[in-house]
């Protein structure tokens, strides 16, 4: 049993590094090297995204509408049926480890 417990545990291990490895920390450059490298092999989702948000607040006391708007860059890559979303940094335009969507 624990020859079984211990394989199970090491097979997580490995599995865990490579989701993480999924979203090393590259530039927005080294992104699209890659994205054009394997373009032949990619999925319509992946690549290079960006969203734009706009929202308002509107209070009933009578005070100011809250505005905020904001703009997100992200990465998305699959590997085997999974996809990955790579938060990019808005400080350093690096991506950030990844989220499993």
């Amino acid at each position: 049993m624990k020859k079984i417990t211990s394989i199970i545990f090491i097979g997580c291990i490995l599995f865990c590094q490579n989701v993480k490895a999924q979203c090393l920390e590259k530039t927005q450059d080294e992104w699209k090297g890659y994205f054009k490298e394997h373009i032949s092999e990619l999925d319509p989702i992946e690549g290079m995204w960006s969203s734009n948000w706009h929202g308002v607040i509107s209070f009933t006391d009578g005070e100011k509408d809250m505005v905020m708007d904001d703009h997100n860059d992200c990465i998305i890559i699959k590997n085997g049926e999974y996809y990955y979303k790579c938060r990019v940094s808005k400080e350093t335009g690096v991506t950030i480890p990844c989220a499993l969507k």
